[in-house]
């Protein structure tokens, strides 16, 4: 959810910028990297549930 405000924040800003979108992709990778390793040490320590990877999703079967 969080990532996700983020995400349009930095969408708005970029276009009021008149920014193009490749600067916004760095952005986003940027700003993902950290968020989803914190969220794995964090889930290690605490037992969370993870996200699905990419190879748990499951498409129409």
């Amino acid at each position: 959810m969080t990532a996700a405000v983020v995400a349009v924040a930095l969408l708005n800003s970029a276009l009021r910028l008149g920014l193009d979108h490749l600067w916004l992709l760095r952005a986003l990778m940027l700003l993902t990297l950290p968020v989803s390793a914190a969220y794995s040490v964090v889930g290690i320590l605490l037992d969370l549930p993870r996200p699905p990877g990419p190879r748990e999703f499951s498409f129409g079967g």
